[in-house]
């Protein structure tokens, strides 16, 4: 194996490292990401995206495909409830509730900070994405170990 030389090596297919290669693609700079798996996350992760994660996917072009994936949160509420079952007297009862995520009473304030709303979308959803746009910006420049196939 020879010695490769690059100006930026990116280490992790992350949301974070694809986010990079995809910004330093469009950016015209040089680089190689190298994921140590043979592919995305199948495991679950992180799953809301604010407004300035929205921006700057917009940026780049990624924030459609993300928002056609991604679940609309115009109505979001947080719940705190004593139990999501059960037939006893304190299971499934509503404790608090209040607009969340840029959804209710929220939505004019969220609207009139960013052009990009809010989406939920799990990062084991978001990294193919993520993947598919860095791939198609950087051809050859965005490597999975081959020999990860049986990780857990």
């Amino acid at each position: 194996m020879g010695v490769l030389e690059v100006p930026v090596l990116i280490v992790g297919g992350g949301g974070c490292g694809l986010t990079a290669s995809i910004c330093l693609s469009d950016l015209g700079v040089d680089h190689l990401l190298v994921e140590k798996h043979p592919g995305t996350s199948h495991l679950p992760k992180a799953h809301f995206l604010n407004q300035r994660s929205m921006e700057v996917l917009r940026q780049h072009g990624v924030a459609d495909s993300v928002y056609e994936l991604g679940m609309p949160t115009e109505t979001c509420k947080v719940r705190f409830v004593t139990s999501l079952a059960g037939d006893g007297p304190l299971d499934r009862r509503e404790l608090f509730v209040f607009d969340a995520f840029g959804g209710g009473s929220l939505r004019h304030t969220y609207q009139r900070l960013s052009p990009c709303v809010t989406t939920n979308l799990p990062q084991l959803r978001l990294e193919p994405v993520l993947r598919r746009h860095a791939e198609e910006r950087a051809p050859g420049k965005v490597v999975w170990c081959e020999f990860a196939a049986g990780y857990a």
